[in-house]
């Protein structure tokens, strides 16, 4: 298993120079990974909590102590935690959180920014709170000490060895002329190309990969192929107004049962799922977006884009452009979103596409001449 060493040692560094430590990265890069090997060292020496996304009991303090059957305050509870020597509060996704789990860990913070020897560790997306700030109110982060962030990057040629000693497998996924290399250097989607077995050298781009994972419903095209397909489209859907847990109790048990088998999905309980990796949920959302561009309507495209939203239209952009022979449909889609009234997040994250693609070249020349038209007033 890769632990990423050099990470893990920049945040003991920065646990030096302050108790708030960010990382953060590109999606798939091992953000959580890092988090989860940092939280098993500290739990053998002091107390952790861990919040995250869809996991977080929601509304606050108030509905967090009901559930607990704690009678004491938000600091009494925290005191207890800290005594024996420290403790740390990990929250992980941080730009994933709703209003109402926000509610929660802002109430938590307050209180553990007070408590001596109390730490607090997040996970956020490299450019988290540049559009919109922090949530996490700044106030409470002085308090606590802010430190500078953990940069957390694609794997380095060093980490790339490591993998290939340990997984020998895996090592002509990461030859340098294979065609995936760009892909493959991202954690997350390494996992997804070493599951996939006949297909990996078709893919050149993550966009193939969410293609191929869509199509083929995260599995073999048998009997059960068009219930998954179908409960992967209710699903996209569900996440386009909410973050889940989604409710699945009228959905097919089979194809429910199959997609958390292949770590598509998460089991929640109480007939609810989640997706098992938020790379997956921004598959689902660009797919369908592709799909069915009427869906751009259910975004709430009047305010900033949440992490998840943003990185689904941008993939559905990169779509448009590397499954057509030009740029017309990507042109729409860029119409589509500089209407007036129209968050300029929603526009960005279109434009972006050109260039975050592992064949940006390619799409930079399909688009110029919508780039450079009317003296580059696009850009």
């Amino acid at each position: 298993m890769l632990t990423r060493h050099e990470h893990v040692g920049a945040i003991h560094a920065a646990l030096d120079d302050g108790r708030y430590v960010e990382i953060r990265g590109d999606a798939g890069v091992g953000k959580s990974g890092v988090l989860k090997h940092f939280a098993q060292q500290i739990a053998i020496e002091s107390q952790v909590i861990i919040f995250s996304p869809s996991r977080t009991i929601a509304k606050g303090w108030t509905a967090m102590r009901a559930a607990l059957g704690f009678d004491g305050t938000a600091r009494d509870l925290l005191v207890d935690i800290a005594a024996g020597g420290g403790a740390t509060l990990f929250i992980d996704n941080l730009d994933l959180f709703d209003d109402e789990e926000r509610r929660t860990v802002v109430d938590i913070i307050r209180e553990a920014a007070g408590v001596p020897g109390f730490s607090v560790i997040v996970t956020a997306r490299r450019n988290f709170g540049i559009e919109e700030p922090n949530w996490l109110p700044a106030e409470i982060l002085d308090r606590l000490g802010r430190t500078e962030p953990v940069m957390i990057n694609e794997l380095t040629d060093t980490e790339v060895d490591e993998i290939k000693h340990a997984a020998p497998a895996l090592s002509s996924l990461l030859a340098d002329n294979h065609p995936a290399r760009k892909v493959a250097r991202n954690l997350f989607r390494l996992s997804r190309l070493a599951n996939l077995q006949g297909v990996e050298s078709t893919l050149r781009t993550e966009v193939d990969m969410a293609e191929q994972w869509w199509q083929s419903a995260d599995g073999r095209r048998d009997a059960d192929h068009r219930e998954r397909y179908r409960l992967l489209k209710v699903l996209a859907e569900q996440t386009l107004l909410n973050a889940g847990p989604y409710d699945v109790s009228n959905c097919p048990p089979n194809a429910i049962n199959a997609l958390i088998a292949s770590e598509t999905l998460r089991d929640q309980g109480n007939d609810c799922v989640s997706f098992q990796h938020d790379v997956l949920r921004e598959w689902a959302i660009a797919n369908l977006l592709y799909i069915d561009m009427t869906m751009i309507e259910r975004l709430p495209l009047g305010g900033p884009a949440a992490a998840s939203f943003e990185r689904g239209v941008e993939l559905a952009a990169r779509m448009t452009l590397e499954r057509s022979a030009d740029a017309s449909q990507w042109q729409l889609l860029m119409t589509h979103l500089s209407r007036y009234g129209i968050h300029g997040a929603w526009r960005r994250a279109a434009l972006l596409a050109l260039v975050r693609s592992e064949i940006a070249p390619e799409l930079l020349s399909r688009a110029s001449i919508f780039l450079m038209a009317d003296r580059a007033c696009l850009l």
